[in-house]
């Protein structure tokens, strides 16, 4: 049924186990870090009870799996926030997905007016609301009325790296499903297997994914490891001399959509810097950067490294709490330049 999903074996055996009770609840929190398979997933899920061919699993080639593949199915309904939300008038399209943007009250407006409709095929309606955390106060307060009364041929699937931003009440409706962080082996094979990646290029992807493919094929795919080399140049090569540089960096990775990214990059390399100072070097993320680690390392007091670690994490919170960006990045990078990286 799921054979076809790298890892996450507790959620294939939950859900594979209830779909062949024919109890599968009516609404499912699938909460997890980023990249490692959740809305893939979802929409396994949505073939597998809809598919007109095969029972408790999906055929992928009748009309109703290719309509779920495509997003074109007249039963499903796709939610995601968006930037300026306010202005839409019907459910977002795909290309306006916008993982800071919102939720608002209109779109989960029209999935309760939906819902109240019957399917137009055999099976269910199929609600996938991604990133489900970045919901409103008001669109929470509107979707938690779905959930109390949610109609038996109505399927709601919510996905979030943040579970607990959500309502707690709109948690205890909800089937709760944990992903987890993916092998670094099996996106290794992943990458060779389904991207046609260089081994040797795959297993260093791999390693530096943090257990999530999404990010691993983003990096394939979007040249990401020349901005991780730009990185370790910036910080451990050649520190910026005056905040002036840091401020201009700090632009040219918002202005290029970068600034995940470079956080990422960073908690990597500081976690790999503490991991080098203890002499753990055989856990390094960042396995090819060995020497520019070791010269870091030998610069900075373990206390030193854990402040940026913790900065970083802090970093990551205030973009959740839609803090400038440009801000968020500028306050960080002027803390390393400040506080380690530039002394001798």
């Amino acid at each position: 049924m799921f054979e076809r999903i790298i890892g996450q074996d507790l959620a294939k055996r939950l859900l594979e186990g209830s779909i062949k009770a024919n109890k599968l609840p009516s609404a499912l929190l699938f909460h997890g870090p980023a990249g490692v398979g959740k809305r893939t997933f979802a929409l396994t899920v949505a073939k597998t009870v809809n598919c007109t061919k095969v029972e408790h699993g999906y055929c992928g080639e009748c009309s109703s799996c290719k309509g779920v593949d495509n997003l074109t199915h007249p039963d499903l309904r796709l939610v995601f926030p968006v930037r300026n939300a306010g202005s839409l008038e019907g459910l977002p399209t795909p290309e306006l997905y916008d993982k800071q943007g919102t939720i608002t009250i209109n779109m989960v407006r029209i999935l309760r007016k939906e819902a109240s409709l019957k399917p137009f095929q055999k099976g269910k309606r199929i609600f996938l609301m991604l990133n489900a955390d970045r919901m409103n106060q008001e669109a929470s307060n509107a979707f938690l009325k779905l959930l109390e009364e949610p109609p038996s041929d109505t399927l709601v699937i919510l996905t979030t790296e943040r579970p607990n931003s959500l309502f707690p009440t709109i948690r205890s409706r909800c089937q709760k499903v944990m992903f987890t962080r993916l092998r670094a082996e099996d996106i290794e094979n992943a990458l060779v297997e389904k991207m046609g990646a260089e081994r040797n290029r795959a297993h260093l992807v791999a390693s530096l994914s943090g257990g999530s493919l999404g990010w691993a094929q983003k990096m394939l795919r979007d040249y990401a490891d020349e901005h991780r080399l730009r990185m370790f140049d910036f910080v451990l090569e050649s520190a910026p001399q005056d905040d002036l540089a840091v401020l201009d960096f700090s632009r040219e990775m918002v202005d290029e959509n970068l600034v995940y990214e470079t956080l990422e990059i960073l908690q990597s390399m500081y976690k790999d810097l503490l991991a080098t100072k203890m002499g753990a070097q055989k856990t390094l993320i960042n396995i090819d950067q060995q020497k520019p680690l070791e010269k870091g390392a030998a610069r900075m007091t373990c206390d030193e490294i854990c402040d940026i670690i913790y900065g970083i994490e802090d970093a990551f919170a205030d973009l959740n709490r839609n803090v400038s960006p440009r801000l968020v990045l500028f306050n960080l990078l002027s803390r390393v330049h400040e506080k380690s990286l530039t002394r001798v």
